[in-house]
């Protein structure tokens, strides 16, 4: 299939996607918070009160809003697949010239694991938690635990990279993953 982007404004609800299961993470926000987990531990996401804007994302699509003054929600829908919102008010197709392939690269994401063999308090089970002393608190990404355990490694989110000649680069959130210590991380 062809990759597609489409969007739809001034909608009273979130729309009907066409494929809810490529969806495996969500990022919400509202003015008081923040969430970023698994989509099953963030069962209200669709709930445009509480989460005025916000994505849900995974291997193959995101889909993203941002409700306006009034409630109106303005969604975006990145696939793929090929798949579009349904009545969409706009949509780019990645099969016209100019295009290029679809290319993931990765953001380094604030702390470090938080190691049992020497913080066994805070961490006993090996779980996916990470310090760091800019923001005090415990941060948790929705990462498989195995995965947080390289003992000298940064979490990363992958984003994926669309470019289109006409319209321009488009970033989109696909996971995460823990990164190898990098020479740059070294040199401190």
């Amino acid at each position: 299939m062809t990759p597609a982007i489409s969007c739809k404004t001034d909608l009273a609800k979130h729309p009907n996607l066409p494929d809810t299961d490529e969806f495996q993470f969500a990022w919400v926000e509202s003015a008081t918070g923040v969430r970023l987990d698994t989509l099953p531990n963030i069962s209200t996401w669709n709930d445009i009160n509480q989460w005025p804007s916000g994505r849900i994302f995974g291997h193959n699509g995101e889909y993203r809003w941002q409700a306006g003054q009034g409630g109106n929600i303005h969604g975006v829908y990145i696939s793929d697949c090929g798949h579009l919102l349904e009545n969409c008010s706009s949509c780019i197709e990645f099969n016209t010239y100019g295009s290029g392939p679809p290319e993931d690269t990765s953001f380094f994401l604030w702390g470090e694991w938080i190691n049992p063999q020497s913080d066994l308090l805070d961490n006993p089970s090996g779980a996916p938690f990470f310090f760091a002393p800019e923001i005090p608190q415990k941060i948790v990404y929705p990462m498989d635990k195995t995965e947080a355990g390289y003992p000298s490694g940064h979490p990363l989110m992958i984003v994926r990279k669309y470019y289109h000649e006409e319209h321009g680069e488009f970033l989109r959130c696909v996971g995460f993953e823990m990164g190898k210590e990098t020479a740059c991380r070294k040199s401190k």
